[in-house]
């Protein structure tokens, strides 16, 4: 199986034009259009997505839902634009969809 991971959207358009090449590609899909994944996705390639489940990034679209739903834990030190948050309270109840509808919206 030939794969790649490209976590960074300055080698985005390399991947879009190799996509062809692999069988899986990982990527950071808020970085992507919907659109763009599916041009992936056309190549043959089966797309996944990174997602860190120990913390999440300001910039995340799903931050403000995460917050909303009381998830936070803080910031970790010297990391100052990244959360910790309680992913085993995302499993069930209120907090569930919150933050699992936007970050499952392009695939």
């Amino acid at each position: 199986m030939k794969y790649t991971v490209c976590l960074e959207e300055k080698y985005k358009s390399k991947i879009l034009n190799t996509a062809a090449a692999f069988d899986t590609i990982v990527i950071d899909a808020q970085d992507y259009t919907a659109a763009e994944i599916r041009q992936l996705k056309a190549g043959g390639a089966r797309i996944l997505s990174y997602l860190n489940v120990g913390a999440v990034e300001s910039d995340r679209s799903y931050f403000s839902a995460a917050k909303k739903a009381g998830l936070l834990l803080g910031e970790y030190d010297n990391w100052p634009d990244n959360t910790g948050w309680q992913l085993r309270r995302c499993s069930g109840g209120r907090s569930s969809s919150g933050w699992q509808r936007p970050s499952r919206r392009k695939a």
